[in-house]
This record gives C-alpha cells, sequence and structure tokens, in this order.
C-alpha cells in the first residue's frame, strides 16, 4: 500500500521529470509535430476519450485515448488527457509516466499557443491535484473561449475536485446554456445536483442528457445516465425505478463492449437488490461482479463498487456483510496499488465501526485515510473522514477534538461554497454542542443547517432535521413550537415523501418526551409504544425507559424489571431517564449507583445543563437513603451547576425552567416530602 510521503515522492519525481525534459534542449522541439497535427483517426479517438472522462466513464476514456495514441504515439494532448483518466481510477503510476511522455514531447510549452498551454497545464494541475492552479488555468481558458460548452465543463470538474460544488454547479449551467445540445453538461449538472440533495432537480437534468444521448444514439452516454439515475433512485428508497434503471444500463452496456460500465450497472443493481430485501441476490451479483472485474483487469472498479454497496448494506443494518464486503475492497485495490480507493474503503469500514458503537476502533482505521486525504490533497474525502473521525471523538466523549475536526470541515465547506457539506459540519456541531448541554447552541446549528437542505428541497435528510430540532425544542421546553414542526414531518410520512416515513418512530419518541417533560403519564405510555419499544436501537431503549417511568408514576410495577435488564445505556440523556425510572419505582439503591456512575462521566465534561439534573437525581437518593451528608453535597452541587447554566444561556432559560419536571425536580431538592416529577 502506497503511504503519504511516497504520493509525495511521486509529486516530486513527475516535477523532477518535468525539468528535465524542459532543459534537454529545444532542439528536440523543432522535430516535434504541433498539438494539432494528429490524424483524423487519432482525433476521433481523443474527442471520444476527452467525452467520456467528462462524462465520468473514466475506463472507458482511458481506452479510447490509448487507442487514439496508438494510432499517433506523439499525440501530447492524448497523453495529457490519459493522464488524467489514470489518475481518476487511481492508476498513480500509469499517470507518472503519461506524465513523463507530454513532457518528453513538449521539453518547452512556452512555445505552445496559448490556448494550448492552458490545456496542458490545467491537466496537468488535475492529475497532481493542484485544483487551485487547474481553476485558474481553465477559468483563463473559458475567457478566452466562452462559447465552449466542453471547457466550461472541465473548469467545473475542477471546482468539484476543489470540492467547490456551488461554483461547479454555476460552471456546468452555463455549459448548458451555451450549447443546449451538450448532453454532458446535463449530465454533470444532474450529478452535482443530486450530491445536494437535489432530488427533481438532477432527474431533470439527467433525463434532458438521456434524451440527447438517445438523439445522438450515443450508448456510451445512455449507459451512464441510467447508471447515476438509479443511484440516485436507490437513494432515496424508489428501489423499482432504481432496479429498472440499473438493469437496462447493464442490457445497453453489454452488446456494445462497454465492460467498465456493465460492471458499475451489476454493482448498482446488487445495491437495489438490498433495497428490496434481496440479500442473496445482492451478494450473487456483487461476487459476479467481482471476479468479473477481475478477470478483466478492472480491480479498481470492483474494489469501489463493493465499497459502494457496503454503503447501502449498512443502511439496511447488514453489519457483517458490509464488514465482508470492505474488508475484500481494501485487499483488492492494495493488491493493485489503489491506494486512494483502498483508504476510502478504510474510511467506510470506519464509519461502519462507528454505526456499530465502536468508537476506538474507527478512530484507529480512520487515522491512514485523513492522513492519506490531507498528504494527496483529496479535500473533499479528508473532510469525510474527518466527519467520521469527529464522531467518534463525540462517542468517547473528548468533545473538544470533536468539535476541532468539526470545525475544520466546516471551515472548507465555506470556503468552496460546498452547501451540502457546510451542512454536514454544522450537523455534525450541533451535536457535539447537544451532548455537551449546550442547546441553544445545537438548536442554532440545527437551523442553519435546514434551511440548506430546504433551499434545495432534500427530502432525505430534511425529515432528520426536523427531528432532531423538534427534540431540541422540546427539552428547551418549546414544546408548542416542537409540535408545529412534528406537524411538517407528519405530513411528509402521510404522503410518503422522501425519507420521511422512516422518521415514524423518532416523531412518536419525541411526542413521548414531550409528554413526559409536561407529567402526561398515559400519554408518555402511548407515544413511547408508538415509537418500538421493543427494539434494540436507542430509540427504543429510550422508548422502554419511559414506558417505565410513566409506569412508576401511574402506580404500576409490571414493568419494574425492564428498568433493570437492559445494559447501561451510553447516551448520558438516556442514563439520566434511567435514573429517574428507577426512582419512580422506589429502586433507590439502583438509581443511587446510577446517578453517582452518570456524575463520574460527565464531571469533566463541563455539561451543567445534564450536571445540575443528575446531581438533582443524586440528592433524592441520597436523601432516601438516609445520607444526610451526600444529599446536601449533591444539593450544593445541582444548583451550583443550574446557576452556571442559567448565566450561560441567558434568556433562552426561561421556558426551559418551567418544565413540569425540572420544576418538580428543583421543588423536590428543596423539599423533602415533594415527589420528583423526573
Amino acid at each position: 500500500m502506497a503511504s503519504s510521503s511516497s504520493r509525495r515522492n511521486w509529486v516530486l519525481a513527475v516535477a523532477a521529470a518535468l525539468t528535465f525534459a524542459i532543459l534537454a534542449g529545444t532542439w528536440w522541439w523543432q522535430r516535434r509535430p504541433t498539438l494539432a497535427d494528429a490524424p483524423a483517426a487519432a482525433s476521433m479517438w481523443y474527442l471520444r476519450g476527452i467525452d467520456s472522462v467528462r462524462q465520468g466513464a473514466y475506463a472507458t476514456g482511458r481506452q479510447a485515448l490509448e487507442e487514439a495514441i496508438r494510432i499517433f504515439p506523439d499525440y501530447a494532448l492524448a497523453h495529457s488527457r490519459l493522464a488524467e483518466a489514470q489518475a481518476e481510477l487511481d492508476e498513480e503510476r500509469a499517470a507518472q509516466a503519461s506524465l513523463i511522455r507530454v513532457s518528453a514531447l513538449i521539453p518547452d510549452q512556452s512555445r505552445l499557443a496559448v490556448d494550448d498551454r492552458l490545456r496542458l497545464d490545467a491537466i496537468r494541475a488535475m492529475v497532481l491535484r493542484d485544483f487551485d492552479r487547474a481553476i485558474a488555468a481553465h477559468t483563463a481558458l473559458v475567457r478566452r473561449r466562452p462559447e465552449d460548452a466542453g471547457a466550461l465543463v472541465d473548469l467545473g470538474r475542477a471546482q468539484e475536485g476543489a470540492g467547490r460544488l456551488t461554483d461547479a454547479r454555476q460552471s456546468y449551467t452555463r455549459a448548458t446554456t451555451v450549447d443546449r445540445q451538450f448532453a454532458v453538461g446535463f449530465l454533470r449538472l444532474g450529478a452535482i445536483d443530486s450530491d445536494a440533495g437535489a432530488l427533481e432537480p438532477a432527474l431533470s437534468a439527467l433525463d434532458e442528457a438521456k434524451r440527447l444521448y438517445d438523439i445522438a444514439a450515443n450508448v456510451e452516454g445512455q449507459v451512464e445516465v441510467l447508471i447515476r439515475r438509479a443511484g440516485i433512485l436507490d437513494a432515496v428508497g424508489r428501489v423499482d425505478d432504481a432496479r429498472a434503471s440499473a438493469r437496462r444500463a447493464s442490457q445497453l452496456a453489454q452488446p456494445a463492449g462497454l465492460e467498465s460500465q456493465q460492471l458499475r450497472a451489476e454493482f448498482q443493481l446488487a445495491s437495489t437488490a438490498v433495497g428490496a430485501g434481496a440479500f442473496a441476490e445482492a451478494e450473487n451479483l456483487a461476487r459476479a461482479a467481482v471476479e468479473k472485474a477481475t478477470a478483466e483487469g478492472l480491480q479498481g472498479i470492483a474494489a469501489a463498487g463493493l465499497t459502494d454497496l457496503a454503503g447501502t448494506l449498512m443502511v439496511s443494518g447488514r453489519s457483517d456483510e458490509a464488514d465482508q464486503m470492505l474488508v475484500r475492497a481494501v485487499a483488492i485495490s492494495t493488491e493493485r496499488s489503489h491506494t486512494r480507493t483502498a483508504m476510502r474503503a478504510a474510511a467506510q469500514r470506519a464509519a461502519l465501526k462507528l454505526q456499530q458503537g465502536l468508537p476506538a476502533e474507527a478512530l484507529t482505521l480512520v487515522d491512514g485515510p485523513l492522513r492519506y486525504f490531507a498528504a494527496s490533497r483529496h479535500r473533499r474525502l479528508e473532510a469525510v473522514a474527518l466527519t467520521i473521525a469527529s464522531r467518534a471523538h463525540v462517542a468517547l466523549r473528548d468533545y473538544s477534538r470533536a468539535r476541532e475536526m468539526a470545525q475544520r470541515v466546516f471551515a472548507f465547506a465555506t470556503e468552496s461554497r460546498n452547501d451540502e457539506l457546510r451542512a454536514q459540519a454544522l450537523n455534525s456541531l450541533a451535536g457535539i454542542s447537544t451532548a455537551g448541554g449546550q442547546l441553544p447552541e445545537a438548536l442554532e446549528h440545527r437551523l442553519e443547517a435546514e434551511r440548506i437542505h430546504r433551499d434545495v428541497g432534500d427530502t432525505e435528510v430534511l425529515p432528520y432535521d426536523l427531528t432532531n430540532r423538534a427534540e431540541l425544542l422540546v427539552r428547551l421546553g418549546r414544546g408548542d413550537e416542537a409540535e408545529h414542526v412534528l406537524a411538517e414531518v407528519d405530513v411528509g410520512i402521510a404522503n410518503g415523501v422522501g425519507t420521511f416515513p422512516g422518521r415514524t418512530r423518532r416523531v412518536a419518541l419525541v411526542r413521548a418526551l414531550r409528554a413526559a417533560q409536561d407529567g402526561r403519564f398515559a400519554d408518555v405510555r402511548v407515544h413511547a409504544r408508538a415509537s418500538g419499544g421493543a427494539s434494540q436501537d436507542d430509540t427504543g431503549r429510550f422508548a422502554r425507559i419511559l414506558l417505565v417511568w410513566a409506569d412508576g408514576h401511574l402506580g404500576g410495577r409490571q414493568a419494574r424489571s425492564a428498568a433493570m435488564s437492559d445494559s447501561e445505556p451510553s447516551d448520558p440523556e438516556l442514563r439520566y431517564w434511567r435514573v429517574a425510572a428507577l426512582l419512580s419505582h422506589g429502586n433507590v439503591s439502583a438509581a443511587a449507583v446510577a446517578a453517582e456512575a452518570l456524575l463520574e462521566s460527565i464531571i469533566s465534561e463541563g455539561n451543567d445543563e445534564l450536571e445540575w439534573r443528575a446531581a438533582g437525581m443524586a440528592t433524592l437518593a441520597a436523601r432516601q437513603q438516609r445520607d444526610t451528608a451526600q444529599t446536601a453535597a449533591r444539593a450544593a452541587q445541582s444548583e451550583s451547576a443550574l446557576g452556571r447554566l442559567r448565566a450561560a444561556w441567558g434568556t433562552s432559560v426561561t421556558l426551559y425552567d418551567a418544565r413540569w419536571d425540572l420544576v418538580s425536580l428543583r421543588e423536590a431538592i428543596r423539599h423533602p416530602r415533594t415527589a420528583a416529577g423526573g
């Protein structure tokens, strides 16, 4: 596996080769043809090649460019574009060799016409991932050729590489305005809209690209559109439509000899099979695609396909199968020195470990990708790895480190005008603020992320934004506002929009939490049962705890054992309500132990919001155990933390202070005969 230092050595080797070629002497240049001297047959393959590269069909583009070079070995532009395709396919050594060949053919680039010089400079910068330089060169070329739609798409691709998705979208839009028949522009526009979560605009742009490719009888373009369309539909749960698109892509690709695209279509079919619950079919499709890719020397596509399929399996809760595929992806790509692909699979595996509740393992796995992506200037992938690491640090309660990483992602997203990544960073920061008890700050982050997703009509992420905001509003004592937000989610659920139906259980839990805070015990039972109290995820566990708590206040004892049967939750908020449930059933000794353990785990985190409540619960338990000293100590701790919280929150504390459960808790701390609402 190539290390970050080997990547730097490669860049230095390329630079040294370029310098050597320039110093070789201008006499060599006099014997070489100009960039426009390629014969017609070579030019035809070259144009096919750059069209494929612009589409994102890099393996097909590589084949076309290799044919152009076979016909005309001195075709410098074809060698440079070949280097670009090879770099995109994670074939670093081959890309290095192609760039060196360009330098040998053109030892003195200053002798070129301005457009040719800019084009070569831009492509070389793209291969070396010097995106600032690539954008500058492509921008200069666009200024000289404002009606060249291809130049605009090349500029957009450089901007995408730099993570500047808003700028890239503008370039692709300009390309489609300049040339309404330029299918590649619509294809790239659809892809970038899908990245931003704008489903309908993405599908509309892809439909226009497909129409234009159909008219031109361009099978490669048709297949590329179908593959991308299948991916978008699969991501939003439209499995039948996604399967139809992927199947049609495979059917078109096979007789046309488009091996790499057919393999991508087969992996997409496997992904849609997962969405349909046909896991055995998905495994068979993936195995067959890997075998075929290996036989045809397309291991990079196999590894990338396995990585993407693992992501779908993760969403479906098939962790073991996902892990097996990611291990295989790392092995395949490492064997073929596809370092970027291996690192992407390793980062995905880190995300899987985080999902499985293994944050320490996640941090170990993501360390290599973080260092590699930073050293090789894959800034978007670095941002993904930073997000995974940040969330792992949250799970390990290292909020300072988590915040620093999330802020780095936010800074990059802001600088690059990448709104989707900015929203992800805001949601990470909101989670960190929530974990630290800074609820008003968390609410502001959630609102800003929600605005971004609303602007693009992202119905995949927006339901999560809304339920997260509603939960914060409930915890802040703003239950009426929260109900308006939940009503919007109800409408989305009823209409089957995007991923709204998947939030049904969480909506019920938020309502159960509000009912608990209001002291409406019977309503807690209704909503907690609706949120799936038998499930083993955090939503199910929280629902069970609230059921036990409500049962205790209603005088029931049937669910008493349930308060003790689950293992200790990792989420501090769930742990707090578990203490409250134990107290509501009179299990004082267990409540005292749990309250003290919770306090010990949070005391160094500066979470005044949770500390005052947990210390309050410890006060009640100590009092019932007739431990006078402990009662006084915990009561003083609770009062002190609450004072700090009120000073920090300002006016945001008013409605929070008025929550029924918190009023009851304060009364119980101060007046021993008052029953604690919490």
